[in-house]
């Protein structure tokens, strides 16, 4: 009889991860407090921060609009007289953790529970693991519980397992499960052969979902290198932001850039 469903568990997951995070904010948050006895009109970047974790939550936005929305804000603010605009963006970043309180206090609780957390879960329905979207390995170092994630099942093209490497296979991206270990891997391998032999080790999905995520890394990186070069220029041709001319063309151009982008987006869909 075949087994309804697979999980995999680790003890006390996360426990020192969570810690070394509240320690970061912790810093973070007093180093934004003392930067303000160097300029007290960067309290400005409080309530840009503020005003970004309103938007987040009334309406929902996306997180990449608000980092466009957070990077103009930046720039129209460092035109305030005596306030620089390398100041201004250091001490919002300083400040940033008061974006992500919620996830400050769930690992505050989250550390005082003596718990086993799910790493891996999979039924014929829903797949639950640990995946992180872009690499991103900083971030995950810090929190790796906020990766879970959950996908169904039927978007689901392919298991593929070679050597000790676990790829699930998507038509949109490729999710690469985390903590998972040989023994774990084996034991997944054998579900997947009960249960769904006919999506294990498809080589067809396996090349065509690399050609994908290759041209999503090249789609993000021409979404973001715009933004780089208008930070550049601003900053050494536009006198950091104090020539006027030069600051507000880059603004200009960047959001005519932005605009024409979504357009053309829309009209592929």
């Amino acid at each position: 009889m075949n087994q309804e469903n697979i999980s995999i568990t680790i003890k006390n997951f996360g426990k020192k991860n969570e810690l070394v995070l509240l320690l970061f904010n912790g810093v973070f948050l007093i180093l934004g407090l003392l930067s303000l006895f160097l300029n007290w009109r960067n309290a400005i970047a409080i309530i840009l921060i503020f005003v970004l974790i309103f938007l987040d939550k009334k309406f929902r936005t996306k997180f990449s609009i608000l980092i466009i929305i957070y990077i103009v804000s930046i720039i129209l603010i460092s035109q305030i007289p005596e306030i620089e605009f390398v100041e201004i963006l250091a001490t919002s970043i300083l400040f940033s953790p008061l974006f992500f309180y919620e996830s400050s206090l769930e690992s505050i609780k989250n550390y005082q529970k003596d718990d086993a957390f799910e790493v891996f879960y999979l039924d014929s329905f829903r797949l639950k693991c640990l995946h992180t979207e872009d690499n991103d390995y900083k971030s995950y170092a810090l929190n790796p519980k906020q990766f879970l994630k959950t996908f169904r099942v039927n978007d689901i093209n392919s298991f593929v397992f070679q050597d000790n490497f676990f790829l699930i296979l998507t038509s949109k991206f490729i999710i690469r499960p985390r903590e998972l270990n040989a023994q774990n891997i084996e034991k997944i391998k054998k579900f997947i052969e009960e249960n769904f032999p006919d999506k294990l080790n498809l080589e067809s999905e396996h090349h065509k979902a690399l050609k994908n995520e290759s041209e999503m890394y090249l789609s993000k990186l021409l979404l973001v290198l715009p933004l780089i070069l208008v930070f550049l220029v601003i900053y050494f041709f536009g006198d950091n932001g104090r020539n006027h001319l030069v600051t507000y063309t880059s603004i200009a151009v960047i959001l005519l850039f932005y605009i024409f982008l979504i357009i053309k987006i829309k009209h592929k869909k």
